[in-house]
């Protein structure tokens, strides 16, 4: 979607209703949706609406599948990842969407100039613990760059965006809704998922988000005075408490997080 459709699309929407949520401002767009601000009941959100035209043109199924796999989310909470409100398809327009909390921060990308660099290790440890606790669901991010992390203005606080890509850890050769076996962002992704390996990433899970993680921080020094040698020494001894599983009920022999588990089970 180029921007012309996506001012097309979006002044089509402006005002309507959209899943029981009204919409009242544009955000902005990707290639495949327009994210709004809305409200529904008394709750604001930030609600994401797909362009029909892709929708059609790579599948109705795929992408509820994909919404799917984001409103399993719906009521799970962590400090450090967006928290998802409601999805599917709407009754009334057919649009599909995903609402998710509205957040009044820029991203990492944005903000980057404004942090310390002694914080960059703090926030990305605390992503790194987004990560983990996708991971003891069962699902895999597949996309942490800095556009995809939200930094409050104080600098204390990161939280891990776009779950639209998300990947059931374990399942194979899954295509995106643009049929390709790849998603994400090359520059930031680990050797694993540039390879196609999968099962990698199932034997070690921590091992793909240091890789990214490792990448975001690089890319981040390079705006920085930051040491690069420093940096994976940095990521890596911020990491313990989150490659540590602590044993819940997430992890027992039948939940789906016991195959992203640590390997002392």
């Amino acid at each position: 979607m180029d921007s012309a459709q996506a001012k097309i699309f979006a002044e089509s929407l402006l005002g309507s209703n959209v899943g029981g949520w009204t919409i009242d401002a544009t955000f902005g767009n990707g290639k495949s949706a327009v994210v709004f601000s809305a409200e529904k009941d008394g709750v604001k959100g930030a609600i994401k609406i797909f362009h029909p035209e892709l929708i059609e043109r790579y599948g109705r199924d795929v992408q509820l599948a994909r919404i799917d796999r984001e409103k399993s989310l719906i009521g799970q909470s962590h400090p450090h990842l967006v928290t998802i409100l409601d999805g599917g398809a709407c009754s009334v327009t057919g649009h599909l969407f995903v609402v998710m909390e509205r957040l009044p921060y820029e991203n990492l990308h944005a903000s980057l100039s404004a942090i310390a660099p002694e914080k960059y290790g703090t926030l990305i440890s605390q992503v790194a613990s987004a990560a983990r606790f996708l991971e003891d669901l069962g699902l895999a991010h597949r996309d942490i760059k800095p556009e995809n992390i939200a930094v409050t203005d104080d600098s204390e606080r990161a939280i891990l965006l776009d779950l639209g890509v998300l990947l059931p850890v374990g399942l194979s050769n899954l295509t995106d809704a643009f049929q390709r076996p790849f998603i994400g962002t090359l520059r930031y992704s680990s050797p694993e998922f540039l390879a196609l390996d999968y099962s990698l990433a199932t034997d070690s899970p921590n091992r793909r988000h240091l890789a990214t993680l490792s990448q975001v921080r690089a890319r981040s020094s390079r705006r920085s005075k930051w040491p690069r040698d420093q940096l994976l020494p940095d990521v890596a001894r911020r990491l313990p408490s989150v490659r540590s599983c602590n044993h819940s009920a997430r992890c027992g022999p039948d939940r789906p997080g016991r195959a992203v588990c640590c390997s002392r089970h």
